[in-house]
């Protein structure tokens, strides 16, 4: 229920004419076709790549900048990238709650529930930066002073973006829920070239402005989001599409809808924080290789990140639309869905990667990297093929749990299987065991074997666990 102190923002005078009950008989068809999952999955990838391409900015511009700023980027990157993806991975609940919601046509709620979520959004921005400001946590990783320092003032200027980053990520979940996903892609596609004009200004240098590398790679990001954050505002306050949920009403926080948030958007936070912390642990054991492993190795899961916006885009649609076909009550029809979205995912993997293994001058293409880099790289685009069909996989398994609302058997998963297997099992066969035997896969190649150990069981334990929900909830009337 909603807060009784409500005061409602006029709206744009533009969008006045159209009466709610057309946009009630206009939203989306709510089915569990293949055609369906490709409309909401295409828009939601055109964000998730356009979004990742700043990432690749970053690593290719620095690739070409200096491997020290790359190194920087490796590290400083990764412990960016554990606070950025747990608070947007909290507020990513909003998203299944909401397309329960808009299954049961509750469109008043949904409005509700997003301004709610803003107030979430504002308390894990204040976290966060406390966090980045505070980087004592780079002493963990063995750097050379200078990489150190890079890494040091890359967190303390991205952290003014923060905030930014966790109000689109309600924008973007609103998005998702009510199956508007193209709305978000849209305005991140002006955010490329708004990243791309900074970033290239703020690294290599331009005119009077000195070059900055990989600091200059935070600067851009932290302006950008901003930017967009103040033109996804305005777009909600003009959008018709939108105008259905009432957003622009200032309301105090209410607990009981706080609570519902905090509920589903802790097991997601924790689970992204379990996911993607353990990334940035193993880039603080791979620190003992060396700046340069470092910097192949960042070149490499930048490449593994974009591959993987497909996989993800695919769990957020299916677990969108699996969200509409249960909040009406058509379980057996969410589950064809979700078998579907699994086996393309896997079959995706395997094509795209497999193609990455045999051609692996396409890194050379994308990323100019230093000539010194190459041979560490291509020894492991092999292992990248079965790493990301596991990655893959898993990522539509989590997805089809959370869209049952079940949250924390993904956050145990990755507990026991990415920091309990993959981190531990990676740095055995990397560097062997206490002098009692040596490394059996010495360098990244370990860290790797561990990685596809690990995501393999946390794909196999969540398909597992969502077939049994399912069957019990399914059983009495013999729908699977």
């Amino acid at each position: 229920m909603a807060n009784a102190f409500v005061f409602d923002l006029p709206p744009c005078a533009r969008f006045q004419s159209k009466p709610k009950s057309d946009y009630m008989n206009s939203t989306p068809d709510i089915n569990a076709s293949p055609k369906r999952l490709f409309q909401l999955t295409a828009p939601i990838w055109l964000a998730q790549l356009l979004s990742m391409s700043w990432g690749f900015m970053d690593t290719a511009m620095l690739a070409a900048f200096s491997n020290k700023d790359l190194a920087a980027l490796a590290i400083a990157g990764s412990f960016y990238m554990v606070l950025n993806v747990s608070g947007k991975g909290f507020l990513q609940a909003l998203a299944p709650i909401s397309a329960h919601l808009f299954g049961q046509k509750k469109f008043s709620e949904i409005g509700s529930m997003t301004r709610q979520a803003i107030y979430v959004a504002l308390v894990l921005a204040v976290i966060g930066i406390a966090v980045l400001l505070s980087p004592g946590y780079l002493n963990l990783a063995t750097l050379e002073p200078e990489v150190r320092e890079k890494s040091r003032l890359y967190l303390y200027v991205i952290s003014f973006g923060l905030l930014a980053v966790f109000l689109m990520r309600v924008l973007s979940a609103l998005a998702q829920a009510v199956g508007q996903p193209q709305r978000y892609a849209q305005l991140l596609l002006i955010g490329v070239g708004v990243k791309f004009a900074l970033n290239y200004a703020l690294v290599f240098g331009f005119a009077n402005v000195p070059a900055f590398g990989v600091v200059g790679c935070a600067a851009a990001t932290a302006a950008t989001n901003w930017i967009l954050c103040l033109l996804g505002a305005v777009y909600l306050w003009r959008s018709s599409e939108f105008h259905l949920f009432s957003i622009f009403k200032f309301e105090l926080p209410d607990w009981r809808q706080q609570w519902a948030l905090f509920r589903f958007g802790l097991p997601f936070g924790i689970g992204y924080w379990l996911e993607v912390a353990v990334f940035s642990a193993i880039a603080v054991s791979m620190s003992q290789l060396g700046t340069n492993a470092l910097a192949a190795n960042q070149i490499v899961s930048n490449f593994a990140n974009l591959l993987f916006t497909i996989p993800l885009s695919i769990s957020l649609a299916v677990a969108v639309q699996m969200g509409h076909l249960l909040g009406e009550g058509r379980e057996a029809e969410s589950y064809r869905a979700g078998m579907f979205a699994l086996k393309i995912s896997a079959v995706l993997a395997i094509v795209l990667a497999g193609a990455a293994w045999l051609a692996p001058n396409i890194l050379v293409i994308l990323y100019h990297p230093a000539p010194e880099l190459m041979p560490m790289m291509t020894s492991i685009l092999g292992f990248l093929v079965i790493y990301h069909l596991c990655d893959a996989t898993q990522s539509v398994a989590s997805f089809l749990n959370r869209a049952h609302k079940n949250a924390w058997w993904p956050a145990i998963t990755y507990a026991i299987c990415m920091w309990g297997v993959a981190l531990n099992l990676g740095y055995v066969l990397a560097y062997g065991w206490a002098g009692k035997f040596s490394a059996p896969f010495p360098g990244l190649a370990g860290f790797y074997i561990g990685q596809i150990a690990g995501l393999g069981l946390a794909g196999t334990m969540m398909f597992a666990y969502w077939r049994r929900i399912l069957v019990k909830s399914t059983t009495a009337n013999n729908t699977l």
